[in-house]
């Protein structure tokens, strides 16, 4: 029998072969989410990755997107693990485990405080049972809904489906819910979301700093997905910032909510962005707007003062689960494993 060698992704040699490897796992990439686009190049540098091979081919593949993460105060490195596959043809011989443990060490070694990410139901018992990942349970999924009697019909079948639904994009209305404070379209990566970032970073425990670099590499990178970014402004000052897409979501149109901060002190930039979130939604057909809520902070309790209801798991419409391994010194830090703790988005997902 051949012997399986794990070694660390070579940059332009080794990307024809993972793309292969994607094709033969997953199939034709959708949209503007390629290979490429998952492990592009961010504001802290390229993405490590590992590769298993197999007389001479490569049959395995892991690696991560690198952040700068906040946690208890400090900051450190992250890898959020995406791209992880094995080739059908070689499955059931540990290769899943064995290409992710050669990863790990590398980021280990390079002084990287986690690793952390979304699995899929198949992948989730390896994570957490064979690589050590702490599952962050319950997943924090909640929605606001917004045509009820057409959410209904839409679950059950009757009336359009959220794919045929084309009703255009409303931009961000000027919203008032202070008179000192509206909201206004913005880009992904406006400067002025450093200062929201400034903030907002107060409350944050533990998560990936959310500031003008992060947006520019998480949202302005895909211009196929439609992101909608607004900024709250109270005379003049950035004092909050969102972004939204809209997705079909089981027969729903729904709206997404990527991406929420505000000044933990002024509840009135919170209230606004929401409002406006709200009738952007509805000119964009949505049912419901779905998000994640924080753990903590003036966020999560908005969110829940806005009626965005919490989802049982067991009522989830695809199994989504979330993992994390420290590293080093953070290997033991009891906030690095509490629900309570984390500060989750959809944008910190790959598929939305």
């Amino acid at each position: 029998m051949s012997e399986v060698a794990l070694r660390d992704f070579v940059p332009g040699r080794d990307d024809p072969a993972v793309e292969a490897l994607w094709g033969r796992c997953f199939g034709r990439p959708k949209g503007g989410q390629t290979v490429a686009w998952l492990f592009r190049e961010g504001p802290v540098g390229p993405c490590p990755r590992s590769v298993a091979e197999l007389d001479g081919r490569v049959v395995a593949h892991a690696g991560v997107a690198v952040l700068r993460f906040q946690i208890a105060g400090g900051e450190g490195l992250a890898g959020y693990s995406v791209g992880a596959m094995t080739d059908p043809a070689v499955r059931g011989r540990g290769l899943f485990v064995r290409t992710a443990e050669h990863l790990y060490q590398r980021l280990a070694q390079s002084g990287f405080a986690l690793v952390a990410g979304f699995s899929n139901a198949r992948s989730a018992r390896l994570h957490t049972q064979q690589l050590g990942r702490t599952p962050i349970r319950p997943f924090p999924w909640c929605v606001r809904v917004l045509r009820p009697v057409g959410a209904g019909l839409a679950i059950v079948g009757v009336g359009r489906s959220a794919s045929r639904t084309e009703a255009p994009l409303a931009e961000w209305p000027s919203s008032s819910a202070s008179s000192c404070v509206r909201v206004e379209p913005c880009s992904p990566d406006d400067p002025r979301i450093d200062a929201v970032w400034e903030q907002a970073r107060r409350e944050i425990v533990v998560g990936a700093v959310r500031d003008a670099a992060y947006a520019r590499w998480r949202y302005a990178s895909r211009p196929d997905a439609g992101y909608r970014a607004g900024l709250a402004l109270r005379e003049g000052r950035p004092v909050g910032w969102v972004v939204a897409r809209l997705l079909p979501l089981r027969g729903l149109r729904a709206a997404f909510l990527l991406d929420l901060l505000v000044d933990p002190e002024d509840r009135a930039a919170g209230t606004a962005l929401l409002d406006a979130i709200d009738v952007w939604a509805r000119a964009g057909g949505a049912h419901v707007v779905s998000t994640l809520r924080p753990g903590h902070g003036a966020v999560r309790a908005l969110l829940a003062r806005r009626h965005y209801l919490p989802i049982p798991e067991r009522l989830h419409p695809q199994t989504i689960r979330f993992s994390v391994k420290g590293f080093g010194r953070f290997a033991s830090e009891p906030r690095l494993t509490s629900p309570e703790a984390w500060w989750l988005s959809w944008g910190d997902t790959d598929v939305v």
